[in-house]
């Protein structure tokens, strides 16, 4: 979180870099790139051959694809807007739910983007490279053809047609070609060199007891059938280890939670019932009084609209986990234990609809 906060200050970012290189050391990981972001980081990094994965805190099971009430839909929703706007150079233009298999708590989603024109390749590689080869071979300027690379896109990272040929005439003058000999130059080429690059990501992820693991498999153009073929692979063969598969029940919630998710279970059990009780038994007095309501009324009403905002709260969530439910089941039990003490209460208050005034007025006539 500091590095995310303070990263203009170089001894925060030595003390984020010292802190993966200790955890390198520890993990026998080699990491290779890290994205500091405000609640995660994101880590390349690969894995030594042995991994011993150890049971440690787990994620909510409600929302795991372990968990009855998970949806593939909402999590590339979710997926989406974590990803928008993060794709460095890259323009993320679908996020498309593939498969689910709660068994193996797995997931795999197709993500397409827009990325820069490939001819931008060449410029960022050496002439001695193996892309520049045919054009070595073919006697080229090498230099005048990056001369026009950069002079048609006129610091795009991609270009139509149209906005090529805009340039033909700025592009001549820059690299001292005529403007036919530059458009021969773009047609030879080809103009779908400068256009943007469609890529495929086959995002995979896979939820453990104490880790997500995602692999991406990332195709462009004509690498995308064997982008999709490599992620068929995968989805088809890998497997999460019995040691790391979190044990779930038929309701959907690990066996063997951690004390977090414990006490935060007790939370909203203890939560709910106080809704019950102050919010609820204030709404039904509201009700009570302003309304007419009597107070039998006045309380399942009450309580009715408590239930029918968390079930709101969950639908417009697009997720009914564990933690809905456990409310729902508190308002029922502690609204059951508390209807009767609430009623009399109320009909103490001398609200409208109860006989608590009209008793009193009756005491004062006789």
């Amino acid at each position: 979180m500091i590095a995310f906060l303070a990263p203009w200050d170089e001894r925060v970012t030595q003390v984020y870099n010292h802190a993966l290189a200790d955890a390198q050391r520890r993990t026998d990981v080699a990491i290779h790139h890290a994205i500091p972001v405000a609640t995660h980081h994101h880590l390349s990094m690969e894995l030594p051959v042995q991994v011993l994965m150890q049971p440690g805190a787990a994620i909510d099971p409600s929302h795991s694809p372990h968990s009855a009430g998970f949806s593939l839909e909402t999590y590339a929703e979710g997926f989406a807007a974590g990803m928008r706007g993060k794709l460095k150079g890259l323009e993320l233009t679908a996020v498309t739910p593939v498969l689910h298999d709660a068994g193996r708590g797995a997931t795999r989603l197709r993500v397409d983007a827009t990325g820069p024109a490939q001819v931008l390749g060449l410029l960022a590689v050496p002439d001695s490279h193996a892309a520049w080869q045919p054009l070595r071979a073919s006697g080229a300027d090498l230099n005048q053809v990056r001369c026009l690379i950069e002079a048609v896109l006129a610091g795009r990272p991609s270009a139509t047609p149209d906005q090529l040929a805009a340039n033909y005439a700025a592009a001549g003058a820059r690299c001292g070609r005529s403007q036919a000999q530059v458009a021969t130059f773009v047609r030879e080429s080809g103009p779908a060199l400068f256009a943007p690059t469609a890529i495929a990501f086959h995002a995979i992820t896979f939820f453990t007891r104490s880790a997500t693991l995602s692999v991406f498999v990332t195709g462009a153009g004509p690498r995308e059938a064997d982008a999709a073929a490599v992620a068929d692979a995968i989805w088809a063969h890998a497997v999460v280890g019995a040691a790391a598969k979190p044990e779930v029940s038929v309701f959907g919630v690990a066996r063997g939670t951690d004390a977090f998710r414990t006490g935060e279970l007790l939370g909203v059990v203890l939560g709910a019932a106080l809704r019950v009780l102050l919010l609820g038994g204030l709404l039904a007095f509201l009700l009570s009084r302003f309304a007419g309501l009597a107070p039998g009324i006045a309380v399942l009403s009450a309580l009715a609209a408590l239930a029918l905002l968390v079930v709101l709260g969950a639908a417009t969530a697009g997720r009914f986990g564990v933690a809905t439910g456990l409310q729902l089941g508190t308002y029922a039990i502690v609204g059951a234990l508390g209807y009767l003490p609430m009623t009399r209460w109320l009909a103490a208050r001398g609200t409208p609809g109860g006989g608590g005034r009209r008793r009193r007025g009756a005491a004062r006539g006789r």
